[in-house]
């Protein structure tokens, strides 16, 4: 650009406002880009026939119940960034995840919660 650009002081204060915006993005797309770098370079592929169907795994829906209330409940065991309990997506660092990983149909496990135990047993396992 060339010469002087002329603005109202409320065109500028626009301007200025849109600026920052941008940085702002900037800055969030950039943690975004080395958290997903850095996930990407810790990983490894698992080879989805190898995996054992009968115990619940990372990327498995699975359907449990609340042994007190009888409440039926189905989950997929995701990643951390992918977490969200709105969809029955919830991470297998969780502390349900972490109690649900390695268990089979028909097993009961407990979760440690402010309010005391909770038992869910698993009534299916989908990988």
């Amino acid at each position: 650009m060339s010469g002087v650009n002329y603005f109202s002081q409320e065109d500028y204060d626009s301007l200025l406002s849109a600026l920052e915006a941008a940085k702002e993005a900037r800055e969030k797309l950039g943690i975004q880009i080395k958290t997903l770098e850095a996930l990407l370079d810790n990983s490894s592929v698992l080879d989805k026939s190898k995996m054992d169907d009968s115990k619940v795994s990372v990327l498995s829906e699975v359907t449990i119940k609340n042994t007190e209330t009888e409440e039926e409940l189905t989950y997929k065991l995701v990643f951390d960034n992918e977490a969200d309990l709105r969809n029955q997506k919830i991470s297998v660092t969780s502390t349900l995840g972490t109690n649900l990983v390695g268990s089979e149909v028909g097993d009961v496990v407990n979760v440690k919660t402010p309010r005391g135990n909770l038992g869910f047993e698993i009534l299916s396992i989908k990988n």
